[in-house]
């Protein structure tokens, strides 16, 4: 395998966050339920033999 330097306009940012005081068990906390955003759908969906841009319109 072959090292790939690219340039800089194409490098994703890196994450900024502060590590100091953080521990891993910081970053497991829940989804806030008010920012939180419900559909209804389809049982078609929960089935994974289902593959169609037609489960996106489906109630």
């Amino acid at each position: 395998m072959e090292d790939t330097v690219t340039e800089r306009s194409e490098q994703r940012p890196k994450l900024e966050i502060q590590t100091d005081d953080l521990k891993p068990i910081d970053l497991l906390c829940p989804f806030p339920a008010d920012e939180m955003e419900t559909f209804e759908v389809s049982k078609d969906v929960g089935n994974v033999k289902n593959n169609s841009a037609e489960l996106l319109n489906s109630k």
